[in-house]
């Protein structure tokens, strides 16, 4: 029950940067200026990134954390334990395993048992880390749309790198 609600503030502190991000100077100041010192440090810099992100980025991050939100306790607890698995992964391993996720997710069910049946593939990753890889597409909201085309086996998806959510 916990881990909902923190997806739940999750969500909420999304919306609340999206209307800060909406209003005028004014406006913003007199609402930042009722928060203690040290938390409005803090919602000034997710503020600054946000307003950085591109808008198709910012909806494509409500979009997830919405679908996050929808899914049910046990499988939004799953998918935590395997990101938490993957990020105790080695740096150099963790973006791989990342990079192959993106791609294996964006890639057709028959595209992606083609190629994670290649030595290639298994030559690449170590038992428990394809093991991770297929769980992980199996548990996680489906990617965005695509913007055009499918990506094939070994291309780099858009957005790969250890960004850091806001």
């Amino acid at each position: 029950m916990g881990r909902r609600r923190a997806e739940r503030q999750e969500l909420m502190q999304f919306r609340i940067l999206d209307r800060l991000s909406r209003m005028n100077a004014t406006e913003r100041e007199r609402v930042l200026s009722r928060l203690p010192a040290q938390r409005r440090r803090t919602v000034e810099a997710n503020l600054r990134r946000f307003q950085q992100m591109p808008p198709a980025r910012r909806q494509m991050l409500e979009r997830r954390l919405q679908q996050f939100g929808e899914m049910t306790p046990e499988r939004q607890q799953h998918l935590r334990a395997l990101t938490r698995e993957m990020m105790d992964l080695p740096q150099d391993r963790r973006t791989e395993v990342r990079n192959e996720f993106l791609r294996l997710q964006r890639m057709p069910e028959e595209d992606r048992m083609d190629y994670t049946e290649r030595q290639s593939f298994r030559d690449r990753f170590s038992e428990r880390e394809r093991e991770l890889l297929m769980d992980l597409v199996d548990t996680a909201p489906p990617p965005p749309p695509p913007s055009g085309e499918r990506l094939r086996p070994g291309e780099q998806a858009p957005g790969t790198g250890d960004a850091q959510p806001i």
